[in-house]
């Protein structure tokens, strides 16, 4: 007596060669991100380390102020020290920021937990779009706008490339 061949189960919706490519494009998407974070550290370490901080974006600074700084420190001779503090602060939020951003790129988001790919698209992004549209209408001859634009193209791209595969995981 012959057997009837068992059928073959199907595999689950989300599976095969569409979810394998997507996967592999959200697999190497969190490198984008995690350069931003790296940017933030980077940027954060130089604002804490420099001995005059606020001369990295003297121009622009000048140029929004209406004055130079020797004009400045003439009449407030303590505003360097002032500064040294507001830039150091400055700093220590973006080496903060950035490390947070690097922790939760590293673990949560290279994982697809859903959580994570909303905080970087809602949290970082508004930070990034809110940050770049004050650089722009407030200072916009700072070379650290187009730093901000590189930014966020690596934040559109690394959630891009992402997007799929955070909508099909749980978590």
């Amino acid at each position: 007596m012959q057997r009837a061949e068992e059928p073959q189960p199907r595999p689950p919706r989300g599976s095969g060669p569409s979810r394998r490519a997507a996967e592999g494009r959200a697999g190497r998407s969190w490198l984008f991100l995690l350069g931003i974070g790296l940017v933030a550290v980077a940027v954060g370490g130089v604002y804490l380390l420099v001995p005059e901080p606020w001369l990295l974006d003297r121009k622009a600074n000048e140029r929004l102020l209406g004055i130079s700084f020797e004009e400045l420190v003439q009449r407030v001779p303590t505003l360097p020290s002032y500064l040294v503090v507001v830039y150091r602060f400055f700093g220590l939020y973006l080496l903060g920021f950035g490390i947070m951003a690097t922790v939760v790129t590293l673990t949560a988001f290279r994982r697809g937990e859903r959580w994570a790919w909303w905080l970087m698209f809602l949290g970082l992004g508004g930070l990034l779009l809110l940050q770049t549209y004050l650089i722009a209408i407030h200072i916009p001859v700072s070379p650290f706008l187009w730093l901000d634009i590189l930014v966020l193209l690596l934040w559109g791209i690394g959630l891009a490339f992402s997007a799929k595969v955070g909508w099909l995981r749980r978590g």
